[in-house]
């Protein structure tokens, strides 16, 4: 059944108006308010000039680390929805924890599942169907072709951008919901160096220290983080009962050189080492709850690449990549870890290329092409006495977009991209996925938008070859997105992006007539909603709304999408009573959701959930202090059946920084 979405537009608007009838949005003495708005607006206005000055020298810088560029203004916004997340919001939480930043970006839903990962949605589309990049590398795992944000940690990174829907022909495939690129720190002439480390409650600590520095023609870039826990707590009525199986271990070493050969010559070399043990919870609710831990999940990446100037308004970027993992899970008959069942093992490798050519001979002009290749092999045994079964495929992309600026601030973009698979058995997919669309700039602080896109996903290694549920005859799922957007930014920041997303051919795990399971191209699907996000900064005080409504069906079977809830707002506000003192709250609420049950044949309802966190800061030169408190409320909740969040949880530490 399909939910209106007249109440949610009701709502959004008289939110809307609210903040645009308030004066000043906090109560202050006139002249106090001008004051402080002189003193923003010159601020301002000389961080703009100091942008536009950098976008000029820093052309090749930005493209080297990002696709969909982002202009400084509304006038140089994307077609594509697209939220940066700079290094001071993701410092503002003063957590190493990925998720708990990302969770306040709009249209973005953050699940704990069953594997004990934080697993990432946007509109509504989880991991698989996303792409995730650091530094343009792509670091999903290829057999399930998905990705754990606890095996990424914020620190270490200079900025995040979240690309939703109609992204661009220049990705290539696989990015049916979108793409988040985490974007390393570069090493700049002044000396950046960064320790934090803190202390909870089951010995959970947490440590990381980072560093950049460029000499010369030569920068280099590194992080060192490790996070340990005995597990966590999670309220039961008025009793606080431990997580069976929620300690892990993690380890992430990054590094990042950069040469300039030349004035028009850039090369940059990446590598990171990710090392971690886990354990994974027992369903609450489960009849027959499984007792597994992960006795090793590895990670090892290394990239190199160039961007290159030969003419004076061509660039030129290219990258080789390789991500090597090696995993075994241990699977034990009882909770006492005594029986060893089965070791499975797990040892799986993406290797690729990736080329962007850039040429604008005109500023009215701009074509861009692309060139991506990868190869996903998988190497798995599911246990001991099994031998390793091998499967590999190969995906290639070529995409071509331009960008036509036309008269009264008009700018036409269109695209399309030629995607094709090759599966283990050597049969062949082929898809073309177009793009078209305006945006309408009439001012530098306003812009309108309008895009229709096609996109698809190609099946992954584990629906194609799973033992008992692959099936090597699948195609591919097919996306088709409309989307119009707003943005606004003169005494505050508002974005608008209403969508509207049909999906066909949506791969997933059918119960047969035998009782067996298979994997089928069945399903479709249709997700439309609006987003909204509103920010405003004052020189003490800054706030942030996002909001994400949401009308979503499982149109095959008539239900609602799994796990997925209507409605969703955040809050951010951070507040400085003194100089030396910040208090940052971050709130989030969510609508139920519902989650269908093969074996009952029974639509369940997950409730509805609210989330506080609070972090106090005291600074002192290059010090400071934080205490962070998470799920203030010490609330239940859970976004997938029997998988409860951390109960209330307190958390010290100090930072030093130059």
């Amino acid at each position: 059944m399909l939910v209106p979405l007249k109440p949610k537009i009701i709502v959004f608007l008289f939110l809307f108006c609210l903040i645009l009838l308030l004066p000043g949005g906090l109560a202050q003495s006139r002249d106090q308010l001008s004051l402080e708005k002189t003193e923003i607006q010159e601020k301002e206005q000389k961080k703009e000039e100091s942008k536009k000055e950098e976008t000029k020298k820093e052309t090749k810088a930005t493209l080297s680390e990002e696709i969909v560029v982002i202009g400084s203004t509304p006038r140089e916004a994307p077609l594509a929805s697209v939220t940066r997340l700079d290094s001071r919001q993701i410092q503002t939480q003063r957590t190493t924890e990925l998720a708990e930043i990302l969770r306040q970006a709009p249209g973005v839903t953050v699940s704990l599942n069953g594997k004990n990962e934080f697993s990432l949605r946007l509109r509504g589309l989880e991991s698989q169907r996303l792409t995730l990049l650091i530094d343009g590398v792509p670091l999903y795992e290829p057999f399930f072709a998905s990705f754990d944000l606890k095996s990424l940690p914020a620190s270490g990174l200079e900025a995040i951008q979240i690309t939703s829907g109609a992204t661009s022909a220049l990705y290539g495939p696989n990015v049916l919901g979108g793409v988040v690129n985490l974007i390393t720190r570069r090493p700049a002439a002044e000396t950046f160096f960064r320790l934090q480390t803190s202390l909870g409650e089951a010995k959970t600590s947490a440590f990381s220290l980072e560093g950049a520095k460029l000499l010369g023609k030569i920068g280099a870039s590194a992080s060192v983080n490790y996070q340990h826990s005995d597990g966590f707590y999670y309220p039961d009525g008025n009793e606080r009962k431990k997580r069976a199986l929620s300690d892990y271990d993690r380890l992430n070493l990054n590094l990042k050189i950069i040469a300039y050969p030349g004035s028009s010559h850039e090369l940059f070399l990446s590598a990171g080492l990710y090392r971690s043990a886990f354990g994974l919870p027992p369903a609450l609710f489960s009849v027959r709850p499984r007792y597994w831990r992960f006795r090793n999940w590895d990670r090892d990446f290394f990239s190199l690449g160039g961007l290159h100037s030969p003419f004076p308004r061509f660039n030129f970027l290219w990258r080789l990549f390789l991500v090597k993992y090696n995993n075994s899970l241990e699977q034990y008959r009882d909770s006492s870890l005594t029986s060893l069942q089965a070791l499975s093992t797990y040892r799986n490798d993406l290797a690729g290329l990736f080329c962007l050519g850039d040429y604008f001979p005109t500023e009215k002009f701009r074509l861009r092409a692309s060139l991506s290749w990868r190869q996903e092999t998988a190497r798995i045994q599911d246990n001991l006495s099994l031998p390793f079964q091998n499967y590999r495929h190969k995906t290639g992309s070529l995409g071509l977009e331009s960008q036509v600026s036309l008269k009264s601030g008009w700018k036409l973009v269109t695209g399309m991209s030629l995607d094709r698979l090759r599966k283990a058995d050597s049969s062949i997919l082929i898809r073309l996925n177009p793009l078209a669309g305006t945006i309408f700039s009439p001012a530098d602080y306003f812009s309108l938008r309008f895009s229709l896109s096609l996109k698809s996903r190609f099946p992954t290694l584990h629906s194609l070859y799973a033992s008992q549920v692959g099936n090597p005859e699948l195609t591919s799922e097919t996306g088709r997105a409309m989307e119009a957007g707003l943005i606004w930014n003169r005494w505050l920041n508002f974005t608008l992006t209403i969508f509207d997303n049909h999906f066909h051919n949506l791969i997933e795990a059918m119960r047969l007539a035998d009782g067996t399971r298979r994997f089928r191209n069945v399903h479709e699907a249709r997700i439309r909603g609006l987003e909204l996000q509103i920010k405003k900064s004052f020189q003490r005080f800054s706030l942030t709304l996002c909001g994400q409504f949401l009308d979503h069906n499982n149109e095959t079977e008539d239900r609602p999408l799994d796990t997925l809830p209507s409605r969703q707002i955040s809050l951010q506000a951070t507040f400085e009573p003194a100089p030396a003192l910040e208090i940052s709250i971050s709130a989030l609420a969510a609508s139920r959701s519902f989650w269908y049950d093969f074996s009952s044949r029974q639509l369940l309802t997950l409730p509805a959930y609210e989330n506080v966190d609070l972090v106090l800061v005291y600074k002192r030169h290059h010090f400071e202090l934080f205490l962070r408190a998470t799920n203030l409320l010490n609330k239940f909740f859970y976004t997938e059946p029997g998988f409860p969040w951390r109960a209330r949880y307190f958390e010290a530490g100090f930072i030093f920084s130059l």
